[in-house]
């Protein structure tokens, strides 16, 4: 899979809880927003145990959002590090990432719809259930999560 390796500078605009385990980050990239489609990610470099690592988060939004891109972060206490480096941020960080790419595109061809997902997997799809509302395509969207919370 090759990535994108266009690097801007961004701003953590504000941060606000979705879960107690998932919080919503608003990222508002220096100079211009490029267009993206439903299903895109950004990727964000972050000092992890004094190393600078990657990381890829889906964007939420189908393209239309205006001058900034909204990501959601789940908390994993027990996993390499990238959630608890954003998690530590604070509105007003700078931060570096990289222009939307795509490798989950959406078929627009289809009469009608049916997105399943899994957990955090939501994120992709939150943008395509998005796009699919606005357009009027029939849609159904199915989330399996462990819990209500």
């Amino acid at each position: 899979m090759k990535f994108l390796d266009t690097w801007n500078r961004a701003t953590l605009e504000r941060t606000c809880a979705i879960t107690p385990t998932i919080r919503l980050f608003e990222l508002l990239p220096s100079g211009r927003v490029p267009a993206w489609t439903p299903g895109s990610h950004v990727r964000v470099r972050l000092e992890i145990d004094g190393r600078w690592e990657t990381r890829c988060y889906s964007l939420i939004d189908d393209g239309n959002a205006g001058g900034c891109y909204r990501i959601a972060v789940k908390l994993a206490e027990n996993g390499l590090g990238g959630s608890r480096a954003m998690w530590a941020l604070q509105p007003g960080d700078a931060i570096e990432i990289s222009e939307p790419d795509n490798h989950f595109e959406l078929g627009l061809g289809a009469p009608s719809y049916t997105l399943v997902a899994g957990g955090v997997g939501i994120t992709p799809l939150v943008s395509m259930a998005s796009l699919l509302a606005r357009t009027g395509r029939p849609t159904r969207l199915f989330h399996a999560v462990r819990n209500r919370e």
